[in-house]
């Protein structure tokens, strides 16, 4: 099951989500003349106000990033987001593992990217082999395949009044997915975001378990 994205903010997941279930000692080196030499000393100064400028930019609020800032910062400090855990809305799922502030780009979705046609061979192939499938398109004519080589956003559950969002972003001419939160999240809180599933007949609805006060029952 596949839905259709346009080229706004919000994307939509492309299948449902079934499966759950050194440091090195400094050495001391003796101090000669010319480490005092004025040429020395500018050039320390000089990394230094590089190091705080760089230190400035990495603790600049997100909304006055560029997109290819915001995106730099995700990958370094991805590791300190999240967490993997046993989710109270389905199997397991993704936490986080800080405050996170709004607008903040948590995590990329990453797998292989690959056409549409082969993303819905490979659909068939893993509902015949009874797999969870973790799919998330991109555009009309490409698909993330997260399934048998992804990352761990393809454990971020659905919730119909979610904390996250997903948005296609373009980085030096390459579309990436990322997840951006949508307000503050605490410390501890399960990441979500809507799957935004098409709607389905009665015989193909799935059940939804976020326990949102505004839960529509079914993700499709």
């Amino acid at each position: 099951m596949k839905t259709d994205v346009d080229d706004h903010a919000e994307i939509d997941v492309t299948t449902r989500q079934t499966a759950n279930g050194s440091t090195r000692q400094k050495e001391e080196v003796p101090l000669t003349q010319s480490d005092f030499n004025e040429p020395k000393l500018t050039e320390s100064m000089d990394a230094f106000t590089e190091n705080a400028e760089e230190n400035e930019r990495r603790h600049w609020p997100y909304n006055k990033c560029t997109k290819a800032q915001q995106y730099r910062r995700l990958k370094q400090e991805c590791p300190t987001n999240v967490v993997l855990g046993r989710s109270l809305i389905e199997g397991l799922g993704l936490f986080s593992k800080r405050d996170i502030e709004k607008h903040t780009m948590v995590i990329e979705y990453k797998g292989l990217i690959i056409r549409n046609e082969v993303a819905n061979r490979r659909e068939k192939i893993y509902d015949d082999q009874r797999r969870g499938c973790y799919m998330f398109r991109i555009d009309s004519e490409q698909v993330i395949d997260a399934t048998m080589h992804g990352g761990l956003a393809r454990y971020i559950n659905h919730s119909c009044d979610p904390n996250c969002v997903a948005e296609v972003v373009q980085i030096d001419k390459e579309k990436k997915i990322i997840i951006i939160s949508k307000r503050f999240i605490k410390k501890g809180e399960e990441l979500t975001y809507d799957y935004k599933f098409e709607f389905e007949t009665e015989g193909s609805k799935i059940s939804c378990n976020c326990g949102a006060s505004c839960c529509r029952k079914w993700m499709n």
